[in-house]
């Protein structure tokens, strides 16, 4: 393998172009929670709660492992209590703006069409 070599070149192009569109997505996802305090509500955490609650209880088990997934980082089960655990910025940004924008966006990577050449590449 030299340094010249067209199939590293272009293996090492697509690689840089993969890593600075994942900064771009990192940026864009991190931009949201550092910009402002979301504005929570006791009304705003009521219909919060009544929404996860009615998913949690009527959703598909699919449904249910995500929201526990997106929400809670823990649980402890003690005779006296149960403590659920999470990010208290994921939490608060469920409540400002609804159960709807926690749900994380489909993740999708670039796959080239690589014609008459070795996938393993």
């Amino acid at each position: 393998m030299e340094a010249e070599d067209p199939n590293l070149k272009e293996r090492f192009l697509g690689l840089k172009l993969q890593r600075d569109e994942l900064a771009i997505e990192i940026r864009e996802l991190q931009e949201p929670l550092s910009s402002s305090e979301p504005e929570i509500t006791p009304e705003k955490i009521e219909r919060f709660a009544q929404l996860l609650r009615d998913r949690l209880v009527k959703g598909s088990a699919e449904l249910r492992q995500a929201y526990v997934r997106i929400l809670m980082q823990g649980v402890s089960v003690t005779k006296k209590e149960i403590k659920i655990s999470g990010s208290k910025a994921t939490h608060a940004k469920a409540a400002s703006q609804g159960l709807g924008a926690t749900s994380p966006a489909v993740l999708s990577f670039v796959r080239e069409w690589r014609a008459r050449k070795d996938s393993n590449l």
